[in-house]
C-alpha cells in the first residue's frame, strides 16, 4: 500500500447527480464479470 495515514474519504470525481443509474452499473458489472470468466 502507500503511506500509513488515517484513511479519509476522497470526493467522487463526478457530482452525485451525474452518477450512473443502478441499473446501468449492474449491467456494467455483469459485462465485467462475463469478460473475466
Amino acid at each position: 500500500m502507500h503511506l500509513a495515514q488515517p484513511r479519509r474519504r476522497k470526493r467522487p470525481a463526478t457530482p452525485l447527480r451525474n452518477r450512473r443509474s443502478r441499473r446501468e452499473m449492474k449491467a456494467r458489472a455483469a459485462k465485467h464479470t462475463a469478460l473475466q470468466h
